[in-house]
């Protein structure tokens, strides 16, 4: 065997020795979660192909502490991250040594999204439109509608500003939208995302005075009915339902309560409120469903609960009773035949 052939053959061994030592796949998931702030998540990290020792490690992108708490059973890892907040939004590194050296990654996002926005007026022609608590910012929008037709441009953010992980949009109504709904709508464009949970809004019914009433209202038979009419000068109210023979008052409180709602309480009620500048309406459905059914148990619901002597009482005194019966038919017979 020549020198070229010698080489030849230790290189060959070489690469097969390095290849033997590398041949362990590191699969990490999920990729790339994205969690609402406050939810948790767990990066699982699994190795194939590897017939020796494992050991595994868990960092940043940067070998920082991923705040996490790990867990590792032979060929698994386990990193749980319990409640999410913004400073885990990071890369996350599985780093395993088997003969080699392989990693995988993935990274975590957050967002925030958890109340709807709040319309109020600020000026006597400004409305403000509020959402708080959300991240990241730049990945909502505002938009203002008027029943129906959208008002404003949906790229335009010059009107929304950004406040300590909040933000609001002006709109200023115009004779137009007086007696209108106007809704405010804030939208979460970011991937990954559930789609309910990337839409809030809110309604209200501009005018000198505007309303805020409540949603369509689903409550379950005998359970308590309350529906709100929020208004936001001092104005005076009345509600009523109305029905195909009119329409039939009910109370001049902010608040409709029925403490047990029965089903003639289902239908379509009318809130309307009064200034010195004139009235406005706006209406709420409600339905009122059946209460679930309830099978009771067969036992407690057919023998009532009795105790041992009182079933002993009981066969003595049915024994007694037949016995009694037994001699009167016997006397009963006796007597027919001596007749």
């Amino acid at each position: 065997m020549n020198e070229k052939h010698i080489v030849f053959v230790l290189c060959m061994a070489a690469l097969n020795l390095f290849t033997a030592k590398h041949a362990h796949e590191v699969y990490l998931h999920p990729q790339n979660p994205v969690k609402h702030i406050n939810e948790s998540v767990e990066l699982i990290c699994t190795v194939a192909g590897c017939s020796q020792e494992i050991k595994f490690m868990w960092s940043t992108l940067l070998d920082s502490s991923t705040g996490g708490q790990s867990k590792t059973n032979q060929t698994i890892s386990r990193l749980l991250f319990k409640t999410l907040s913004i400073e885990h939004e990071k890369i996350i590194v599985c780093k395993v040594i088997c003969g080699g050296h392989k990693e995988n990654k993935t990274k975590i996002r957050v967002y925030s999204f958890p109340t709807n926005p709040v319309i109020s007026r600020i000026h006597e022609l400004q409305l403000q439109c509020a959402i708080h608590n959300v991240y990241p910012p730049s990945k909502f929008k505002i938009q203002w509608f008027r029943g129906d037709t959208q008002i404003s441009d949906e790229y335009d953010t010059s009107s929304s500003e950004v406040v300590a992980q909040g933000m609001h949009s002006i709109y200023k109504p115009t004779d137009e939208d007086r007696g209108k709904n106007i809704t405010c709508k804030v939208t979460l464009n970011m991937e990954g995302v559930p789609e309910d949970r990337t839409v809030r809004s809110v309604t209200v019914q501009y005018g000198p005075a505007f309303i805020t009433i409540s949603n369509h209202t689903t409550v379950r038979l005998g359970e308590r009915l309350e529906l709100r009419c929020d208004t936001d000068r001092e104005s005076s109210i009345m509600w009523t339902k109305l029905g195909k023979s009119g329409a039939v008052a009910l109370g001049k409180d902010k608040e409709l309560v029925f403490e047990h709602a029965d089903w003639n309480h289902t239908g379509e009620y009318e809130c309307e409120v009064s200034t010195a500048m004139g009235s406005w309406r706006s209406k709420v459905n409600v339905t009122v469903q059946d209460r679930p059914s309830v099978v009771p148990h067969l036992q407690n619901a057919i023998i009532p609960a009795v105790s041992c002597m009182t079933l002993l009482g009981a066969a003595a005194a049915l024994i007694l009773f037949l016995r009694n019966m037994k001699k009167n038919l016997q006397d009963i017979a006796i007597d027919a035949l001596n007749t």
